[in-house]
């Protein structure tokens, strides 16, 4: 398990990149939180540091849980890392909640969830995205028996897209837990 939580010397220019290549190689890691906090400043992360992360899930046969709540990724960073989840069969757990994922980055999530097979829980709260995003991500889950759990809370839920998750749960026997909150 690593944990960067309380260091002050990350940031994406000069340490950010060269430590996310190494968890691509490091092959006992686990779990890899990166949170925002005073030390590690939310801006320091971003889409550069989601980049260089996307490759490390790439090359990271054991990497299971990822947490990177907060850390002001956007929609481009979001969807590097959906890319690398098409090939991915060791990571469980996603957490991307409270960053900007945007349309484009919902739409690479449930492209993804079409067809990885080995995530077991989401964390999407908060993802500053509109009603129309969130439908998207429930139309993958309909393809997606993996899923478990998803917190989808503090998002704009409208009628569409609670017609959208009605008709996801009809069809996904699967999932267990849904927060919407």
């Amino acid at each position: 398990s690593i944990n960067v939580e309380h260091t002050r010397c990350i940031d994406s220019q000069t340490y950010c990149a060269p430590f996310l290549k190494e968890i691509g190689t490091n092959t006992t890691c686990r779990t890899l939180r990166i949170f925002t906090t005073p030390y590690l400043r939310a801006e320091n992360f971003g889409n550069e540091g989601a980049f260089a992360l996307a490759k490390a899930i790439s090359l990271n046969s054991n990497l299971e849980e990822l947490y990177l709540y907060g850390n002001k990724i956007g929609p481009e960073g979001v969807k590097a890392i959906a890319l690398s989840l098409t090939g991915n069969t060791s990571l469980k757990y996603l957490n991307v909640g409270n960053n900007k994922v945007g349309f484009a980055g919902a739409v690479a999530i449930a492209s993804a969830l079409r067809t990885n097979t080995t995530l077991c829980k989401l964390s999407l709260r908060s993802i500053a995205t509109d009603d129309l995003a969130i439908g998207f991500l429930f139309q993958g889950l309909k393809e997606n028996h993996s899923i478990k759990e998803i917190n989808c809370g503090w998002n704009k839920i409208r009628v569409g897209t609670a017609i959208e998750i009605a008709s996801m749960l009809e069809s996904n026997t699967s999932l267990e837990s849904l927060v919407l909150d």
